[in-house]
């Protein structure tokens, strides 16, 4: 993905994975819970009400996880719903990937509520 995507999502895999179009985004440098993990059903239904018959513009940040680009999404209004993610407590910054670029967001205490992978510490 070397352009910004835009459209309405036609799918919300989790709460870090999106589909616009047949193309499948995973949200750069946050870390949702699984669907079969805590929180998992909650992060992905917060997702698709952010989502949710809004256009969403993909930037592309050159980094690809099993074969789905790994952008910064974007509301309408601008804000970044990485972010947004993970200030609701429904994401977890996943500093190996994003060098901490989130982790000013997350709540107190939200690393303690959802599966903190290894990889994500």
């Amino acid at each position: 993905m070397q352009v910004s995507v835009s459209g309405v999502p036609t799918r919300v895999h989790d709460g870090d994975t999106l589909n616009i179009g047949a193309r499948s985004f995973r949200l750069y440098g946050i870390d949702a819970p699984e669907l079969k993990e805590s929180y998992g059903p909650v992060s992905r239904e917060y997702l698709r009400s952010l989502v949710n018959g809004v256009t969403v513009t993909c930037q592309p940040t050159g980094k690809k996880s099993y074969l789905r680009y790994e952008p910064k999404c974007y509301l309408p209004s601008g804000l970044e719903i990485n972010q947004l993610m993970v200030e609701a407590g429904m994401a977890l910054d996943c500093r190996r990937y994003s060098k901490g670029a989130y982790r000013q967001f997350e709540p107190a205490g939200v690393r303690k509520k959802l599966v903190n992978k290894g990889y994500c510490r």
